[in-house]
């Protein structure tokens, strides 16, 4: 994963494990590491992966929120 995919799973995950939802966190990181680990990210991020897919933010966060709901459960 690129520089700029590393510094957003570790703000996320720095936030939630400060709140005490240490589980949120872990989702969102596996459901970012999946996404980056297959190229699909925004434009600023795809563009640094090779093959990478360019994602609309909205299609981006839609992803996200899926591959959280699959590990959620």
């Amino acid at each position: 994963s690129s520089a700029a995919s590393d510094v957003y799973k570790r703000q996320a995950v720095m936030m939630l494990g400060h709140l005490g939802w240490k589980e949120a966190a872990s989702l969102i990181e596996d459901a970012l590491e999946s996404c980056f680990a297959e190229g699909r990210a925004t434009a600023d991020l795809a563009r640094f992966m090779p093959g990478g897919v360019s994602l609309s933010t909205s299609a981006f966060t839609q992803e996200i929120v899926e591959r959280i709901e699959r590990y959620g459960r």
